[in-house]
């Protein structure tokens, strides 16, 4: 039978462009499923690293208290050290002006008492 609306009856072989724009096609698809995931996997790199710089961030700001704390309790002991100091040192100088005090006042009654005498 003759063919039908110009179609032969045999098979056709693909021509060679037809092959070359199937395969370009086809390398595009998976270079763009490729370039997509490599997008992908960036954007999520970059947000794992967002999330630890955060994470590293909030550690040392609340080590950064945690320091700022401690030391301002060595210093707060320190200064409450030194205020203990200044105090004994203070009671042992009046002590010694009492003593002293006291020492002259007798020396100085035995000496009237023995001119007086």
């Amino acid at each position: 039978p003759p063919p039908l609306l110009g179609l032969s009856s045999a098979p056709s072989r693909p021509s060679a462009s037809s092959v070359a724009a199937a395969a370009a096609a086809a390398a595009a698809v998976v270079f763009g499923f490729v370039a997509t995931a490599s997008v992908v996997v960036e954007a999520l790199v970059v947000g794992f690293e967002v999330v630890a710089l955060l994470v590293v961030a909030v550690v040392a700001v609340v080590g950064g208290a945690v320091v700022v704390v401690v030391v301002v309790f060595v210093v707060g002991a320190a200064a409450a050290a030194v205020l203990v100091a200044v105090v004994v040192v203070g009671l042992v100088v009046v002590l010694l002006v009492v003593v002293v005090g006291v020492v002259v006042v007798v020396v100085l009654l035995v000496v009237v008492v023995g001119v007086a005498g």
